[in-house]
């Protein structure tokens, strides 16, 4: 944890989807703040997409130093294609960043992702 942010824990019950029951999710407030005006997302909504039953997360080893980080990429309660970086502390995700999807990823992520 950083010491110039404060951070927020938001715990969600089963309203989300059938893979989760209870989540905890945290982020920095000012990082929050920061995505928000560098990519026109927060984190408030990059937590909904964590209840797609769409989503799918990768793991991302490209950003992952002294903590394991992943990459969940699905559809927010706004309906917006998502790419959102987070880790697990002790059953708790951690947002690290959110945006939308670029082109290529929602691409990819269209041809990946069962038909109903």
């Amino acid at each position: 944890m950083t010491s110039w942010g404060t951070y927020v824990v938001v715990s969600l019950g089963a309203v989300y989807s059938s893979r989760m029951q209870f989540v905890q999710f945290e982020w920095d407030t000012l990082k929050d703040l920061v995505n928000r005006h560098r990519h026109g997302v927060s984190f408030g909504e990059a937590l909904t997409v964590f209840g797609d039953g769409l989503a799918r997360i990768f793991d991302d080893p490209d950003h992952s130093g002294e903590e394991a980080r992943e990459v969940i990429i699905g559809h927010s309660e706004r309906q917006r294609l998502l790419v959102v970086c987070f880790t697990e502390r002790n059953s708790t995700i951690r947002i690290i960043s959110a945006r939308a999807a670029t082109k290529r990823e929602r691409q990819h992520y269209e041809e990946n992702v069962p038909q109903s």
